[in-house]
């Protein structure tokens, strides 16, 4: 950390110091990360110090859980299986086992975090994921014109597109197979189901047929 902080100066050194402070969290001893961020940029940040420090990320094993209506990065740390446990991931498939089944969630963070843990594991394949950012190939989830994931061209964010149709989508912006996209965030619990059928159950389903 000393050769990190007082070295070479790098991008990590706006989110790591060596000492607590207001909005950093200890990640390991004399190691605080800069946490008043998203998930996806916690993730990423700790992916650079491990390269910094040459840690192999096949080593590496993320959780997140749900606390007060939203996710955040909960641990990390080694695992010989890899990035996932046994539990994590379906043997004949190789996907990621859907996370908060039978937690009392709301089913837009349901949805959301198990899509994330899709992107983490990388299980989600080019086809699937191109399938995905179109309105044919999302309908039965979205109902709606709209595809799961909205592409956004190099450079732009849900400001650059029109009002009626981002409100539709979450903020963050993700990184996949190259491409920056948006997340579908209508995920409603359903008082009045379509076909009695809920959102959440529809989109198990979906997840369960990937």
């Amino acid at each position: 950390m000393r050769q990190l902080i007082a070295g070479d100066r790098t991008k990590l050194e706006k989110v790591l110091i060596d000492h607590p402070e207001n909005g950093f969290s200890q990640v390991a001893d004399g190691v605080y990360l800069y946490t008043t961020t998203d998930n996806w940029n916690k993730i990423h940040k700790l992916r650079d110090l491990f390269d910094f420090y040459g840690i192999d990320q096949s080593e590496l094993q993320i959780q997140i859980i749900p606390r007060k209506q939203e996710f955040k990065l909960y641990t990390i740390y080694p695992s010989k299986k890899g990035k996932h446990t046994a539990n994590d991931i379906n043997k004949d498939s190789g996907k990621p086992r859907l996370m908060f089944e039978s937690e009392n969630i709301k089913t837009g963070e349901f949805v959301r975090a198990n899509i994330e843990n899709l992107f983490l594991s990388g299980y989600l394949s080019k086809e699937k994921f191109e399938k995905m950012c179109t309105v044919e190939g999302s309908k039965n989830l979205t109902h709606r014109n709209l595809p799961l994931f909205w592409k956004l061209n190099q450079g732009e964010n849900k400001n650059n597109y029109h009002k009626n149709t981002m409100m539709r989508y979450w903020s963050k912006a993700y990184e996949y197979h190259g491409q920056h996209f948006l997340l579908f965030s209508q995920w409603y619990d359903d008082d009045n189901p379509r076909d009695n059928i809920s959102k959440r159950s529809e989109f198990i389903r979906w997840y369960n047929e990937l």
